[in-house]
């Protein structure tokens, strides 16, 4: 009876907390990809093929290769479109969105009720709802906005700097980053350059 009980007990704890899986839901989407994209799930080590529709839990990692295209959609409908050599980690925590390692990528986010970071090694940029930019790299992220407005909080100290539609800012590892700078028109225009274009949330 005594072993009933503690074998009861303990399917118990596994039905109401979990049975340790790093899943807790579907996060996000792979809407539509081009090219060469994977995927590796939290639990694994090795990288698969990607395909369309593919859901995306807490942890999850896509990477996108030469000439790739990946588009990633949220349950709230946020856009992340992930150009080409580019690798973005989904994370299900409170308040982020997920974490990019490296490359280049297009937020278009859904207004949202409280404010949404991005992580980069370089930093972390905090949204509430617009279109903008990062592009990571191995010694800097540079944040363009298209629409709305962000913030950026570099890991190498300062007061979080404010970027507008029309700036950019570039943070570096080792230097504090002070203001945003004004981005020409054209140069603007082919940084949010989508090749497979999906339906805007505005």
């Amino acid at each position: 009876m005594k072993l009933f009980l503690i074998c009861l007990n303990i399917l118990f704890s596994l039905n109401f907390f979990g049975c340790g899986n790093a899943q807790t839901g579907k996060v996000a989407e792979l809407d539509k990809i081009q090219g060469k994209v994977e995927f590796r799930r939290a639990s694994t080590s090795d990288f698969s093929p990607a395909k369309e529709k593919e859901p995306l839990y807490n942890k999850d990692i896509v990477k996108t290769g030469n000439d790739a295209q990946a588009i990633l959609k949220f349950l709230d409908q946020s856009i992340v479109t992930l150009n080409k050599m580019t690798i973005f980690e989904v994370i299900a925590a409170e308040n982020v969105l997920g974490k990019q390692n490296e490359g280049t990528a297009i937020y278009d986010m859904k207004k949202q009720k409280q404010e949404t970071r991005v992580v980069s090694p370089h930093g972390t940029t905090a949204i509430l709802g617009t279109l903008f930019c990062l592009t990571v790299n191995e010694s800097s992220t540079t944040v363009w906005v298209k629409e709305g407005k962000v913030s950026f909080t570099s890991k190498a100290g300062g007061a979080p700097v404010i970027i507008e539609p029309g700036f950019k800012l570039v943070a570096k590892s080792d230097t504090i980053p002070t203001a945003a700078v004004a981005v020409d028109p054209f140069e603007q225009q082919i940084i949010f350059q989508r090749g497979l274009k999906p339906q805007m949330n505005r």
